[in-house]
């Protein structure tokens, strides 16, 4: 699975796969929405859209593109851009994200070159 340990890291690669799948970090019977990607390394990734920052990031920009979701063949960047306000005191703060989708065909964005956090939107 992907991981943002740090304000500024962004996953980014090709979608090769899209699938609501069982969900491996909670209870039995919960789905979430898996995009998975190979990244310019050559390594593949699972990005398990949490709903929220990340989910409303990566619809936005799907819809600039007139798409629903990212698909088989698009690029994909999703970055931790950053932390939002703890719900109550001692919890963590929510991991804010901002996203950027390149249509297959489109120019490629390429992981550890992506812009600024208010320049990926």
């Amino acid at each position: 699975a992907a991981k943002w340990p740090n304000v500024g890291d962004v996953v980014a690669g090709k979608v090769t796969a899209v699938a609501v799948v069982d969900n491996p970090f909670e209870e039995e019977g919960t789905q979430q929405l898996r995009i998975s990607i190979l990244k310019d390394s050559g390594e593949d990734a699972s990005i398990y859209v949490k709903a929220g920052s990340m989910s409303t990031a990566i619809l936005e920009a799907s819809k600039a593109h007139g798409q629903a979701m990212p698909a088989v063949g698009d690029t994909l960047a999703v970055q931790y851009a950053a932390d939002g306000v703890a719900s109550q005191a001692g919890w963590n703060a929510p991991k804010q994200y901002v996203a950027k989708m390149t249509p297959a065909g489109a120019a490629v964005l390429s992981e550890g070159a992506a812009p600024a956090p208010a320049a990926l939107i």
